[in-house]
């Protein structure tokens, strides 16, 4: 056993996963995904499964690895509650988690222990792996940061991470933890999407079921090839276009579009004019690398079909570009920069500033500052935090002040102050003083209270 006697660790999982079917119990190499996690934790460690209720009878039938193992069934669709409820049940004691997902099976376990020491050496409240390959990486929680985030919030949270860290926190100290060097790779190895098992089930065929991450590193250097099959973006570009037949190609035509890291998705929200024709006449939809496409069959509203977006997205940070919106011509450098901010910052959303022009795009006025604007549409936004939140269905104005108030008090904001965008002003913006957008703006202020919604600060969208 460890000498960390108040460190135990927690597998989140569940039998039913929208990508994968019955994901835990998937054999790869003749084993259990379940299984290969246990494997590789061996019994320094208390390990508690935690799984929704009525799923422990058929956990307990496929593992053989349960020396050191027991269960805990709860909030089957809030892993962040699971977790404070089972720590609370089975380890009253633990004063440090190990947090683990099930699409996970390739704990680096010197890695982890690693992490454990220096996270008690310097009292941190959340510690991560650094440059450790996707799949075989933990992280560390503080259980006062965790209860205290459980605590915080009554939605139900998947990604626990960004919900346990940060000043906030009783215990605010963040530690990144270097790894090995024979295992800092940006191989993706983790179990989320259908390519994702063909890529795993290929490595471990070909090494066997308990090839080291060494090996492995090494096997998938000398195959790099292997590694394209399972891919994703670093960043999802959508547009939601509701009849906007006059600016959709123009918006579509911008190079940023083209790079392998940029997925690009358009959803057509209903459209009753040519918008349509248009979004396909584009050339992007007559070659291979062509924009995701998704069509509604009735107009449902912006903040709705950003919602359908983020079921659809890859991106580890979304962008959302509206379609009378144009970028400026260096805008892929600067959201490249941009990307930088909200990795080094650990930012759950990066806005930028814009210039407000006319139908034409002249400039009306110039370089309006994103921490007086705060647009959805601009803003570089963590897909996983955002995917959490979601947007507020059927909400068809104000959605940047309402998201931007549900973001700013629990997570990192970061701001870009360079314009990477103009902003098109013309007769049919959702924006355009209206009856229905007063009411709603009434509403906003209503939950919000006067702070952060005057049309000072926000003054266009």
């Amino acid at each position: 056993m460890s000498k960390y006697s108040d460190t135990v660790v927690v597998i989140c999982s569940r039998i039913q996963s929208s990508r994968i079917k019955q994901k835990p119990f998937l054999k790869i190499a003749g084993v259990p995904a379940i299984e290969h996690i246990l494997r590789r934790l061996g019994t320094s460690y208390p390990i508690i499964l935690a799984v929704p209720p009525g799923e422990s009878q058929a956990y307990t039938e496929k593992i053989k690895s349960k020396t050191n193992l027991s269960f805990f069934e709860g909030f089957p669709d809030s892993p962040l509650h699971r977790m404070k409820a089972a720590l609370k049940e089975n380890a009253p004691y633990a004063k440090y988690v190990v947090r683990i997902t099930h699409d996970d099976i390739f704990i680096d376990k010197k890695s982890m222990d690693d992490l454990i020491h220096e996270c008690h050496d310097k009292k941190a409240g959340y510690g991560v792996s650094d440059g450790i390959f996707e799949g075989a990486g933990t992280e560390v929680i503080s259980v006062q940061n965790l209860n205290y985030a459980a605590d915080s919030t009554k939605e139900n949270v998947e990604h626990i991470s960004y919900f346990v860290r940060g000043k906030n926190m009783p215990d605010p100290v963040l530690l990144k933890v270097p790894t090995r060097m024979e295992i800092r790779r940006k191989y993706r190895m983790t179990l989320d999407y259908q390519n994702d098992y063909i890529v795993i089930q290929t490595v471990l065929r070909s090494l066997g079921p308990d090839a080291s991450n060494d090996l492995i590193c090494d096997f998938l250097d000398k195959h790099r090839w292997i590694s394209n099959i399972n891919k994703t973006p670093i960043l999802t570009i959508y547009t939601c276009v509701y009849n906007t037949e006059k600016y959709i190609v123009e918006s579509l035509s911008l190079p940023v579009f083209q790079s392998d890291d940029t997925e690009r998705i358009v959803l057509d929200d209903g459209s009753t004019d040519c918008t349509l024709f248009r979004i396909l006449q584009n050339n992007q939809f007559k070659h291979r690398k062509s924009p995701s496409l998704f069509i509604s069959d009735e107009n449902k509203g912006l903040a709705s079909s950003c919602n359908r977006v983020l079921e659809e997205a890859k991106g580890k940070y979304i962008m959302r570009i509206d379609a009378d919106d144009v970028l400026c011509g260096t805008g892929e450098q600067k959201i490249r920069k941009m990307i930088e901010i909200a990795e080094s910052d650990l930012s759950a959303v990066v806005y930028p500033n814009h210039h407000v022009t006319d139908e034409k795009l002249k400039i009306i006025h110039e370089n309006v500052s994103g921490c007086q604007s705060h647009h959805v549409g601009g803003a570089l936004m963590n897909r996983s935090i955002i995917n959490e939140l979601k947007f507020t269905e059927g909400l068809r104005h104000w959605d940047s002040i309402d998201l931007y108030k549900r973001i700013k008090n629990r997570f990192p904001i970061s701001y870009f102050t360079e314009p990477l965008f103009f902003y098109r002003k013309h007769a049919k913006n959702i924006s355009r003083d209206t009856p229905e957008r007063a009411e709603a703006f009434a509403t906003i202020k209503s939950i919000y209270g006067n702070s952060d919604t005057t049309t000072s600060v926000i003054p266009y969208r």
